[in-house]
């Protein structure tokens, strides 16, 4: 019996992106869309050249993980990127409301 989990991983994948599979056929640059049909239907195993496209198209996917399990499909560095971001954004809100209320007492002080 063929072993589908790597398909399993890759409709996992598609899910987190939030793409739909022919998006994700069309990423991957595949002329025939059913190829990621047969894949995510595990009808067919996945091809190298097909994990080879995925490791090219998204430099953030663990390709261990997604090829072994064990682990998250995200690469660390891409979650940590995320988090370093997160972290910005949230420092800068801080500061656009700390500006928000000086420029509040500031027009209270004209008055």
């Amino acid at each position: 019996m063929a072993d589908y989990r790597i398909n399993k991983r890759i409709k996992e994948l598609i899910k987190r992106k939030g793409i739909s599979a022919n998006k994700f056929a069309i990423d991957l640059g595949m002329e025939q869309t059913q190829r990621i049909y047969n894949i995510l239907g595990e009808k067919t195993g996945v091809s190298v050249d097909i994990l080879q496209a995925i490791l090219k198209k998204y430099k953030d996917v663990n390709a261990r993980a997604l090829i072994l399990g064990g682990g998250d499909i995200e690469s660390p560095e891409s979650q940590s990127e995320v988090s370093l971001l997160r972290e910005n954004i949230r420092a800068k809100d801080d500061l656009i409301v700390s500006l928000r209320a000086q420029i509040e007492l500031l027009k209270k002080g004209r008055k």
